[in-house]
């Protein structure tokens, strides 16, 4: 509503794809990197799966299109967003909002800030989504799918060293227990035949009739074989709860190093775990099925220094990033593509494992040719 030319989608399987000018990377792998970067305090998320989370408590967004990175972190064809978070305050402050809803959902958040001694301050946000599912069966109508169990919480310190070394240590994470989303039967589509497929086929109700008009009625497996190998110990998913996780650490140090020059240092530490059940077929057949395995662990390290003399503002600095991603996902499919011919269970697996060297120098310069005119 505010920005134009920004939009966003969720991926196939859930990871958000973000938009600006029509500029993005649409890809249902957790371990890409995305067009549009985001930030929360010039702290980089740098996949996107991390992102959720970081819209809460905040004080304002800033929105920059077109290829970003001539000012802070990590370069981006498509633009960035920076999140800024709601700072600690000098006096203690408090609050709490709570939402109630359809489907049970329950949405509740709240913050204390304030000052812990005389040079540091602090503030403590937390907030929690829950909701019942609403997804209905189409062939068992008491069954549910989707319910939303989501907790994300930030922790900002504030710390005045010295009148010239101020330094500020986040740490945010959330955990999310959510179900995933069942699709929608549209059609059948057979890849291969054996036997009398067809007629099995023809007598089965189901494929004769899609599911209805309706947004909340999909189907899936109500205990389908998991799809990861027996030797690691799991014989069947109970249900589609996700255990997806991430937690990030970052210090900021500001220093004055005269009235005119600050050199500022951005260290980050960022950790993603995934493990996502997802039923896509649409049918209550234990046809196919996929789980999302997933860890990503990123360091950065950032340095600049910037200063002005008079209607002159420059700005030059540097950016190091290390990544170490494992993107697997495990899939099992039954081998007529109907759920009603054989049996012939197959297991596959789609693994994009890497590591991820970055290094960037970047800088600018403004100068004011006059008070409503500058030149960069």
């Amino acid at each position: 509503k505010v920005v134009p030319g920004f939009t966003y989608r969720p991926s196939d399987y859930g990871t958000p794809v973000f938009y600006i000018r029509g500029v993005g990377f649409n890809d249902i792998a957790v371990a890409v990197a995305p067009a549009v970067s985001v930030y929360v305090d010039q702290v980089a998320l740098p996949y996107s799966a991390m992102t959720q989370g970081a819209a809460f408590d905040l004080e304002r967004v800033e929105v920059l299109k077109g290829p970003q990175g001539t000012l802070f972190g990590q370069n981006s064809t498509g633009g960035a967003m920076n999140f800024i978070a709601a700072k600690p305050t000098k006096d203690l402050e408090a609050s709490v909002d709570f939402t109630y809803g359809r489907y049970n959902q329950i949405d509740l958040q709240g913050f204390v800030s304030g000052p812990i001694s005389d040079t540091v301050r602090g503030r403590l946000a937390v907030r929690h989504e829950g909701r019942d599912g609403w997804q209905i069966s189409q062939s068992r109508p008491d069954d549910r799918l989707g319910k939303r169990d989501f907790t994300t919480a930030r922790l900002t310190l504030d710390f005045e060293a010295t009148d010239a070394l101020k330094l500020e240590f986040s740490a945010n994470g959330w955990k999310d227990r959510s179900e995933t989303l069942a699709s929608q039967f549209v059609a059948l589509a057979v890849q291969s035949t054996y036997l009398d497929t067809p007629n099995q086929i023809a007598a089965d109700p189901l494929y004769a009739n899609p599911a209805p008009n309706k947004p909340r009625i999909a189907d899936w497996g109500a205990d389908r074989p998991a799809v990861l190998p027996s030797y690691i110990g799991q014989s069947k998913i109970k249900d589609y709860s996700k255990d997806d996780s991430f937690f990030q650490f970052a210090l900021r140090g500001d220093l004055e190093l005269s009235d005119d020059i600050t050199l500022t240092a951005i260290t980050a530490y960022s950790q993603l775990k995934l493990d996502a059940p997802i039923d896509p077929d649409g049918t209550r057949y234990d046809d196919f099925g996929i789980t999302l395995k997933g860890s990503i662990k990123s360091f950065s390290q950032e340095l600049r220094i910037a200063g002005k003399s008079g209607p002159l503002q420059w700005m030059i600095g540097g950016n190091y990033a290390h990544d170490t991603a494992k993107d697997d996902q495990w899939g099992d499919y039954y081998g007529s593509n109907t759920g009603v011919g054989p049996q012939r269970f197959s297991t596959f697996i789609n693994s994009n494992h890497q590591k991820v060297r970055t290094a960037a120098v970047f800088g600018s310069v403004d100068y004011e040719i006059v008070p409503s005119v500058t030149a960069r």
